[in-house]
């Protein structure tokens, strides 16, 4: 293999720029493990290194062609294979070195992530004076104060001067909350450090709260609404109790109406002297009258059977012409106006027959009663089971006329379909 010496002059030049720049490479990480670690201990392998490739690069170069002096005779892959080597190894230690620093806990790391809470936060001794503050905290008070503070009452005063002049505004529910001029509400705190060693420094905060505080104003707006609404729906729900002891009274007095009116009838037959085939009847039904007066009276309930058996016992025939309805509401107001068209066939008209005509249009049914009683003298008027029965259903949301010209008629329209919850 040909000697450095015997290759033409620009590839000598080559090789020996090559090692050039690995003297550079090693002289630079002396000057960058010295920053970093501070001990020549770490610097001396490649300041040996440098100093080795500066006497190499020196006595490398031939006065003459054909010098034969050690280092002219060396073969020429000696110098790339020496410059590749020491070039890569550098950039492998400077890679490491630069991981190490990385990882390091420095004294300015630290310092850079305090800097970098998103957070305001600073330390103060115990007569107030700053010991260390981060920028965050800087960026927020300084507008306030004016200026980069130096101690605690700095940022308190100018807190204090700017909630006074009407600038910040202390909310007032937490403890330092205050509303800042940019919008946003940051609360303030300052609290004795704990740490050991640390006795009489202080730490004091600023951390934005503008998002908890919108939703907690919110929520009490919310909750002041349906503070509103509650107090609404107590007054709907005191007002249905109402109604429903209403109701409930309504649909007793009907029955007692009923009744009674049935029960009297019974005693004035009795006292003219009836049958005595009828006679069981008659007292069954003096019976029922006695229960009311005993308060335990067992009601017969709102059904069209029911209604057809007290007619049989007050002697009054109930023909039906058409079909009852097919839902309990309807069949329900149907049979509480029977009930008081039989009573009153008796009690008024003196008449034996009542005759139910009922027809359907889609889902509304209209019964219309008529009685073989006496025509009823003049228009009449609405007593306490005629009226109560109106009430029931027009609650149903039914109609109900009462005729007294050229006969007796009442008449219902009321819907006949299933109820909804």
């Amino acid at each position: 293999m040909r000697a450095i010496c015997n290759i033409v002059p620009w590839a000598r030049l080559l090789l020996l720029g090559s090692v050039f720049l690995a003297a550079m490479c090693a002289l630079v990480l002396c000057i960058f493990k010295y920053n970093s670690r501070g001990k020549a201990r770490y610097v001396a392998p490649w300041g040996a290194a440098f100093f080795a490739l500066v006497v190499v690069l020196v006595v490398s170069m031939p006065q003459s062609a054909g010098d034969k002096t050690f280092f002219g005779a060396v073969p020429w892959i000696f110098y790339p294979v020496v410059s590749g080597a020491v070039i890569s190894f550098g950039i492998a230690d400077a890679a490491a070195e630069r991981k190490r620093m990385l990882l390091r806990l420095s004294p300015d790391s630290i310092k850079e992530a305090f800097d970098n809470l998103n957070c305001g936060i600073l330390f103060s001794d115990a007569t107030g004076k700053i010991i260390l503050i981060n920028h965050q905290m800087n960026t927020i008070t300084s507008p306030l104060i004016g200026s980069y503070p130096q101690t605690l009452s700095d940022i308190l005063d100018a807190l204090s001067r700017a909630r006074d002049g009407g600038v910040l505004i202390d909310v007032g529910q937490v403890e330092g909350l205050y509303r800042f001029p940019d919008g946003k509400v940051r609360q303030i705190k300052t609290v004795p450090v704990r740490a050991e060693g640390l006795s009489g420094f202080f730490r004091t905060t600023v951390h934005d709260v503008t998002e908890i505080y919108s939703v907690s104003e919110k929520l009490k707006e919310e909750n002041e609404a349906l503070s509103v609404t509650n107090e609404k729906l107590k007054a709907m729900y005191e007002r249905l109790s109402e109604r429903i002891r209403e109701e409930e009274t309504l649909k007793l007095k009907m029955r007692v109406h009923n009744d009674i009116g049935a029960s009297l009838i019974a005693i004035s037959e009795l006292i003219k002297g009836g049958d005595n085939a009828d006679m069981q009847t008659q007292i069954a039904v003096l019976r029922n009258a006695a229960s009311y007066l005993k308060s335990d009276a067992s009601l017969i309930g709102e059904d069209f059977d029911d209604v057809r058996k007290i007619a049989e016992k007050m002697n009054v025939t109930l023909a039906v012409d058409g079909a009852l309805p097919r839902f309990e509401k309807a069949r329900r107001l149907v049979a509480l106006a029977a009930r008081e068209c039989v009573t009153n066939c008796v009690n008024h008209a003196k008449g034996t027959r009542v005759l139910l005509n009922i027809t359907r249009d889609g889902d509304c049914v209209t019964a219309t009663f008529t009685n073989d009683g006496e025509k009823p003298v003049g228009k009449i008027i609405e007593g306490g089971g005629l009226s109560a029965l109106r009430r029931r259903v027009e609650d149903g949301g039914g109609k109900m006329s009462v005729e007294s010209d050229p006969a007796f008629s009442l008449s219902l329209n009321i819907p006949d379909k299933e109820e909804t919850t």
